[in-house]
């Protein structure tokens, strides 16, 4: 199951969460194993202060709200008892498939966007490869 979800980072919503809830109700009672799902970088370990620092920042602003809406999904997910990976998205801007992006395990922190294509490509390898299973994989240019 692969999940994209999300509203306007601006505004106050459960959208993500109300959607995990659910989605991952049906995914269990059908018998699904996998669960794949977009989130942010809030919700990626940060081993330097910059990161550290960037994310509470953000908290703080209005962007604050899509954090806390991706913290609730990220903690039914994290807790659903299924295999998962989570593609941590900073800034997803429209853009082309461009390829040669990275991917971590930590968020560094910074200014970092992601085109959707490429989220997709990093699902595909992940649906046919299983190398983050129970984890979030940030991916930035």
């Amino acid at each position: 199951m692969v999940v994209a979800i999300g509203g306007d980072p601006l505004k106050p919503s459960t959208l993500v969460t109300d959607a995990a809830r659910s989605i991952l109700a049906a995914v269990k009672t059908a018998g699904v194993p996998r669960y794949l799902g977009v989130t942010g970088t809030a919700e990626m370990p940060s081993k330097t202060l910059i990161g550290r620092l960037s994310t509470f920042i953000l908290r703080l602003t209005p962007v604050g709200n899509a954090i806390r809406d991706h913290d609730g999904a990220y903690a039914l997910v994290s807790q659903s008892g299924l295999d998962w990976m989570l593609a941590g998205c900073p800034w997803v801007k429209e853009g082309p498939r461009r390829g040669g992006y990275k991917t971590s395990l930590v968020f560094p922190g910074g200014n970092k966007f992601i085109y959707p294509p490429d989220v997709a490509d990093l699902f595909v390898r992940e649906l046919t490869a299983k190398a983050h299973s129970g984890q979030v994989v940030g991916l930035w240019y």
